[in-house]
C-alpha cells in the first residue's frame, strides 16, 4: 500500500496540468508579412483550431510612443480553421465575415523602463464546417500578458506577442499537488533517518 502513497498526489498533479485552459488565444506583434493570431480551444468533445490575423494598426513592430493606450477591439481575418471531433478534422468556412478580438485597454508608462502589462483577451468568431454545413461558434477568453521593452524612444511589443497566464485555481491545485508530493517525500526520507 505504501508505494501507491504516490499515485493520487501525482495523478493530482497531472489532472490539474491539463485543465490549464480550454481557449488559448495566440497574438504575435504583426510586421505587415503574414498570419500573426490564431486560436485552440477545446471542449464538448472537439479541438478547434483557428489561424489568421489583425490589421497592422492594431498590435504592430513599429514601435509605441510612451503614454499610448493600446487595446479595445479589431477584426480578425482568417486564412485557416480546422474542427477535430469524432476521431475525423474538418475544414472551417468563415462565411459572416470577420470574427472580434477585444484586449482590455492599457497605457505604457512614460518612465522608459521595461512593462509587462496582464489583459484580458476575448474573442468570438462564427464559421462552416465545410463537410456538414453546420455552423460553429467560438468564443472565449482568458488572461494574457504582453510585455514591451523601451528602445531608442519607443516601447516595442515582444516578439513573443501575448503569453498565456494561468488561471488562479489551476494554479492553486497545481500547488495543492505539488505540496502533497513533497510532504509524502519528506515522511519518506523522515522514515529513513531513523
Amino acid at each position: 500500500m505504501k508505494p501507491f502513497r504516490w499515485v493520487a498526489p501525482l495523478l493530482f498533479l497531472l489532472l490539474c496540468g491539463s485543465a490549464f485552459a480550454d481557449t488559448l488565444i495566440f497574438l504575435v506583434p504583426n510586421d505587415g508579412t503574414g498570419d500573426n493570431f490564431g486560436v485552440i480551444q477545446r471542449g464538448g468533445g472537439k479541438t478547434v483550431v483557428i489561424g489568421g490575423g489583425v490589421p497592422f494598426a492594431f498590435f504592430h513592430t513599429d514601435g509605441y510612443a510612451p503614454g499610448t493606450t493600446l487595446g479595445g477591439g479589431t477584426d480578425i481575418f482568417f486564412s485557416n480553421g480546422t474542427v477535430d471531433f469524432g476521431g475525423n478534422s474538418h475544414d472551417l468556412a468563415f462565411l459572416s465575415g470577420p470574427g472580434t478580438l477585444i484586449l482590455s485597454s492599457f497605457t505604457l508608462p512614460t518612465n522608459g523602463k521595461t512593462f509587462t502589462v496582464t489583459v484580458e483577451a476575448d474573442i468570438a468568431i462564427s464559421a462552416t464546417i465545410v463537410d456538414t454545413g453546420q455552423s460553429l461558434d467560438v468564443s472565449g477568453g482568458r488572461l494574457e500578458k504582453i510585455t514591451f521593452h523601451f528602445f531608442d524612444g519607443l516601447y516595442f511589443a515582444d516578439s513573443r506577442g501575448l503569453v498565456a497566464t494561468p488561471e488562479p485555481g489551476t494554479l492553486g491545485l497545481m500547488g495543492m499537488g505539488l505540496i502533497s508530493m513533497l510532504a509524502v517525500a519528506r515522511k519518506r526520507l523522515g522514515n529513513h533517518a531513523v
